[in-house]
């Protein structure tokens, strides 16, 4: 992974070299942009590069268990409170660096320093180092000492009145213990699959971390072809065109001066007046020939038809004697033919236009020509600029063909690891399901253990009865076993659990301790981005920039590119690569381009006109027209004349009115009436034409009249026009240099306007990197947040189980002892005597004999009579024979239970043999042959204490099954009534046991408090 970040850093300052020569390389050419501005073509319109992407999946997939994990990393941080020690760490680099044999000499001071500075898990693994060692150590000693009938390993309990008070609560507490613990193995099997989560989030996180880095590798490869293809490929083609055209580029605005300063805008326009005023003269003139010839054509039909109309008419008049008058008058009164014709004007005209157009083509001719003059000047620099434009062509496709590859290696390398990382992950699957399965195993373990103390416990709780220890069933003897059973695997388990606790716990606390100083960049500050503690300098300016003076630090890097910087910004390679050389570039580059101006000399430039020559032409324009020569009263007299002698229609008229005269004659009527028809329809067809074409004439020679006037007025607008262009021409000259100036400032202004935004995209806009800071925080994230807290919680939940295995063993091994069945009945413990008491009964000792089991009540002690031996109590006491078994009948205080057997009281003597034996096969005596008396000083002549059973003097005594509470009256004053007939034997002989109901009646039976036992 080492060698692999190293090649990494490697690359990408190999990127940023190479972009630094693409911008180096790209001085020469100017400005690229997308298109130039079209309000002011000496500025440019930049485009945006295209955005880099940001860090995608930034939710980690996957459940987390963030409570356990909070619980464990605050177990870390209440051992650890300070955290790492940063300033050590430090410190110790610098002083490894700077001095190596420190250590080696003061290694046991700084031992124990750093000793304190982790004295909080050291505590912790010293503590699991002693419970990993002295567990197994006790286990062995305690099974020895089980095995020798000593820790509790001696099958007698002991009864007394707090025992079931004493059971419940080491159930109690037992049970809350195994609860726990059960409840950390269920957190033991969560973290275990919470492992199993943190391996496929671990293989996600590379994926998309992987995945991020190709993806801004791309984008990043997009923005550089956007640069070079798109913003310097226009500027190419943009500066190309400006050098190869630069006869329209500086010609161009020269005429553009020349018609807009220069006035010749203002002759062009008045010549193109002037022009358009002689086409105008020129259609009125071709209108009136036009329409003088179709009168000619006119008039000649017209007297055609008045001859034909005349000659018919006469005809008429033949027949109706002379009814018709004013024949003769049907004639054409005008002669059109006498209208001038207006040819020569025409021609006139014609000519005039033509001097006109001559005088603007001559203008333009002049003004087209001053392009192709400046680029014969510049033809030699305009070519030296363009090789220098291939060269830096060249260059910048070379250095393209560079980054190219350099990204095309890193991004070979980010695949080449993701192919190893998708490679080696079916082996890790595999591992990591081996791992699950081991810490399967190990929740299993704990599940065992708590599987034993639950069955114990549950087995011995309800089958256990309130009898006596030796007494008890088997199940609840099998309860005390299993316990004891989980105890024994707890101490083969347990130190194993405590040593994998221990380990995990060490390492992965130290993990924990570095996440948030990782985030933080606190780590990263007082270990690498210190100068002069890895190495001499800085260890990254060393590394990146090959300058270990140059301050770049990791944890600068990251802030920046978290604030949205760019890599060149972050990296500082400002301070290897400025921008001042491009400037250098451009003022170079501006020498070429003065240069270019210095060819362009406006003394070589032809842009002189012929000013006096063209007022020549212009004041020929009057004459050339001839319009003068237009005889307008011959026009007006031929064109006022009446067309015909008299008026057709009013002829037509008079002869429809002859024709329907009844003294015309019928014969003629008929005629008459066709010819005033044949009249009408010359009048409509004919004469009225000639009359609009006549009109027409006349309109179109008050027209040219018109235009006669208006042309006089436009040729001295031009003449005045053309003296103020010829004044104007003067200053042409420094026009033409500050155009010059103006061409070669914007081809330079080109260039600065594309190194200023080159500056301004590398260092805020190229290659951001705040996908590089999001990588990091994601990656240490996902890291502390899934492996490294799977581990912690795993090792805080077993530690958990273990850490309360020790107060189980110690309630377990108590409660067995409740459960188990004893093998013999504890030893009788006399209870403990106040001074005063014992005094007292040092006095009395020799009237009396103390019965320890027995004196817990009040009353008084008479003094001992008979011969048999047996021990006799001058006070009232109530006695409870307790019945265990078929013949175990033990004296049981009715102030108090003791636990204290029959043939265990010194004082017993038993009155007759032994004549059975318990459900153990064990030999058992009847109840003591004493009893207590009446008290001491009462009169000698009490009668004796008789007691009977309900059975009678010969029935048998009750079942042992029973408990029975019998108040018993003793005679004392006299000797037992058997002793006598038995001639004071024993009380062992069968005449004694005969009669010894005759007085004594032991087996007052109460049916109210018998109860089955």
């Amino acid at each position: 992974m080492a060698a692999f970040r190293t090649r990494s850093c490697v690359l990408a300052v190999k990127l940023c070299l190479w972009l630094t020569i693409l911008s180096y390389t790209t001085d020469c050419v100017g400005a690229q942009l997308p298109k130039v501005n079209p309000d002011d073509s000496s500025t440019i319109i930049w485009g945006e590069l295209p955005p880099v992407p940001m860090a995608t999946n930034m939710t980690s997939p996957g459940s987390r268990p963030s409570t356990l994990a909070a619980m464990a990393e605050g177990f870390v941080d209440l051992v650890q409170p300070k955290g790492l020690p940063l300033d050590y760490i430090q410190f110790a680099l610098e002083t490894v660096y700077n001095e190596t044999s420190y250590y080696e000499d003061n290694w046991q001071t700084e031992m124990w320093k750093i000793m304190g500075l982790f004295v909080g898990i050291i505590v912790c693994v010293l503590f699991g180092i002693l419970y990993f060692i002295i567990l197994p150590f006790v286990g062995f000693i305690f099974s020895c000492c089980r095995c020798c009938d000593r820790c509790g390993g001696k099958r007698v309990q002991r009864e007394s009145k707090h025992m079931g008070c004493s059971r419940v609560t080491l159930t109690l507490f037992f049970f809350c213990f195994t609860g726990i613990i059960c409840a950390g193995m269920a957190f033991t099997n969560v973290s275990n699959e919470f492992l199993k989560t943190s391996v496929t989030v671990f293989k996600d996180t590379a994926d998309n971390t992987l995945g991020d880095m190709e993806s801004y590798l791309g984008a990043v490869n997009e923005q550089i072809e956007y640069m070079v293809d798109t913003e310097y490929g226009y500027v190419d083609t943009l500066l190309t065109e400006n050098l190869e055209e630069i006869g329209d580029e500086i010609g161009g605005p020269v005429g553009d001066y020349l018609l807009d300063e220069g006035g010749l805008q203002q002759v062009l326009d008045s010549i193109t007046n002037i022009s358009s005023t002689f086409s105008e003269m020129e259609r009125a003139l071709n209108e009136i020939e036009s329409l003088r010839s179709e009168l000619i054509n006119q008039s000649t039909i017209l007297e055609s038809e008045l001859n034909q109309v005349a000659t018919n008419l006469d005809a008429i008049n033949q027949e109706c004697s002379t009814c018709i008058s004013d024949i003769d008058k049907l004639v054409v009164n005008v002669n059109y033919t006498k209208l001038p014709s207006v040819e020569t004007q025409i021609d006139g005209v014609e000519e005039a236009s033509m001097l006109a157009t001559n005088i603007t083509v001559e203008i333009n001719t002049v003004l087209a020509d001053i392009p192709s003059q400046i680029t014969d000047m510049t033809s030699n620099e305009v070519q030296d600029a363009l090789v220098q434009l291939d060269a830096a062509e060249k260059e910048v496709t070379d250095a393209f063909d560079g980054i190219n590859k350099t990204i095309s290696d890193f991004v070979g390398t980010l695949s080449d690891a993701k192919g190893q990382l998708d490679d080696s992950w079916e082996d890790v699957t595999v591992y990591s399901q081996y791992m699950y399965y081991a810490l399967i195993g190990v929740t299993c373990t704990i599940l065992l253990i708590i599987m034993f103390n639950l069955i114990g416990l549950t087995m011995g709780t309800f089958s256990y009865k309130d009898v006596h220890p030796m007494e008890r069933s088997r199940m609840s003897n099998a309860g005390g076993n299993v316990l004891m059973a989980g105890v024994f695997f707890t101490f083969v388990f347990a130190p194993l659990l405590m040593f994998i606790t221990c380990v995990a716990f060490f390492v992965m606390s130290l993990g924990t301790l570095t996440c948030e100083p990782l985030l933080t960049y606190d780590l990263l500050r007082v270990t690498i981005d210190q100068p002069n503690v890895i190495t001499e300098g800085y260890y990254l300016g060393g590394v990146v920039l090959d300058n270990s003076s140059i301050p770049l630090t990791a944890s600068g890097i990251l802030t920046e590119c978290s604030e949205g910087s760019t890599v060149f910004t972050a990296f500082k390679f400002d301070a290897m690569y400025d921008f001042d050389s491009i400037k250098q570039k451009l003022d170079e580059l501006q020498t070429e381009f003065d240069n270019i101006t210095d060819k362009i000399d406006p003394k070589d430039l032809n842009y002189d006109f012929p000013f006096a020559e063209f007022a020549d032409d212009l004041n020929k324009l009057r004459d050339t027209t001839e319009l003068g020569s237009i005889n307008q009263t011959q026009y007006d007299t031929l064109l006022d004349a009446d067309i015909t002698g008299l008026n057709l229609t009013e002829y037509a008229n008079k002869l429809q009115g002859i024709a329907e005269d009844p003294g015309t004659p019928v014969s003629v009527v008929a005629n008459i009436t066709a010819e005033a028809e044949a009249i009408r329809n010359i009048q409509d067809s004919t004469v009225e034409p000639m009359q609009a074409n006549t009109n027409q004439i006349q309109i179109q020679l008050d027209a040219l009249m018109a235009l006669e006037e208006q042309l006089d007025a436009q040729i001295n607008q031009t003449i005045d026009a053309i003296g103020i262009a010829e004044l104007a021409s003067n200053s042409t000259a420094d026009a033409v240099l500050n155009i010059s100036e103006e061409y070669a400032e914007r081809l330079l202004g080109y260039g600065y306007q594309f190194y200023y935004q080159i500056e301004y995209q590398v260092k805020n806009d190229f290659a951001e990197c705040q996908i590089i800071s999001s990588l990091y925080a994601y990656s240490i994230q996902s890291t502390c947040d899934y492996p490294i807290a799977s581990l912690n919680t795993f090792w805080f939940t077993v530690g958990w189980c273990v850490f309360f295995y020790v107060p189980s063993i110690i309630v377990a091994v108590k409660l067995a002892k409740y459960y188990r069945i004893m093998d013999e009945e504890a030893p009788y413990r006399a209870p403990k005597k106040s001074k005063k008491k014992k005094k007292q009964e040092r006095r009395e000792s020799d009237e009396e004999m103390p019965m320890d089991d027995m004196d817990h009540g009040t009353g008084y002690v008479a003094p001992m009579h008979g011969n048999n031996g047996h021990q006799q109590v001058s006070h009232i006491q109530n006695i409870r024979l307790h019945c265990v078994g078929p013949d175990n009948i033990r004296l049981v205080d009715n102030g108090r239970p003791t636990s204290m057997m029959p043939q265990q009281n010194p004082h017993y003597v038993p009155d007759e043999p032994i004549l059975a034996y318990n459900d153990l096969g064990r030999p058992m005596a009847p109840p003591p042959a004493y009893n207590p008396g009446y008290p001491k000083g009462a009169p000698p002549n009490l009668p004796p204490i008789e007691t009977t059973h309900q059975y009678g003097q010969s029935g048998s005594r009750p079942s042992s099954r029973y408990y029975e509470d019998v108040p018993l009256r003793v005679d004392l004053s006299s000797p037992p009534p058997w002793s006598s007939s038995s001639g004071g034997g024993g009380g062992g002989g069968s005449g004694g046991a005969g009669n010894r109901n005759s007085s004594i009646n032991m087996y007052q039976h109460n049916p109210q408090q018998n109860y089955q036992y």
